[in-house]
């Protein structure tokens, strides 16, 4: 498939993980060396979960209304979400973006630095939740923490939970690469 010259658009909902070092933007800068324009748009609170992303107008609306092609969904981390919470939200989600004919993409964050057997249950979940749906799965924690310890270790800002711009970036290329695919199918 010809990409060059084509538009993408990106609405990323999620929380600090996703806004943090605006994740969105710098998607769009490594598409862009791929000759793909995004425009993305973005629906991210500090602490949210896709359930409380589910319970307020604006994700559903914008989904409605937007016209995306993708919708990348990021659940909190740091505690990870209840299994029937997180798997009910995700599928009424993808139902939404569905029904507004886009893509679903899972975008698998990672374990606290100082809990990494957390990422375990982390990838499971998420794993399952793309398998449930058919949503296409961006496993970027999985993949951090099969890096060398001193690559992991730039991955992470002062706090331990949030990506610093490198984790951004490793993150962004993750999701990207799972977007490029999915277009060379269609």
């Amino acid at each position: 498939m010809n990409t060059a010259g084509k538009q993408l658009r990106i609405l990323f909902i999620g929380n600090s993980h996703t806004y943090k070092n605006c994740l969105p933007e710098v998607l769009k800068d490594i598409a862009a060396k791929d000759g793909i324009d995004v425009i993305p748009a973005m629906i991210a609170h500090g602490g949210w979960s896709l359930e409380k992303h589910c319970g307020e107008p604006e994700a559903a609306c914008n989904i409605r209304l937007g016209r995306y092609d993708y919708v990348v969904l990021q659940e909190h981390t740091h505690p990870f979400a209840e299994r029937c919470e997180y798997l009910g939200a995700v599928k009424r989600l993808d139902e939404m973006i569905r029904a507004a004919h886009a893509r679903t993409v899972i975008y698998m964050t990672w374990a606290a630095k100082k809990a990494p057997e957390n990422q375990a249950e982390i990838t499971a979940l998420q794993t399952e939740s793309a398998s449930v749906t058919g949503a296409l799965l961006a496993n970027v924690g999985e993949q951090l923490w099969q890096q060398s310890p001193e690559f992991i270790n730039g991955f992470f800002a002062p706090d331990g939970e949030h990506p610093s711009a490198q984790g951004t970036a490793f993150a962004a290329g993750i999701i990207w690469d799972v977007i490029r695919e999915d277009m060379g199918k269609l």
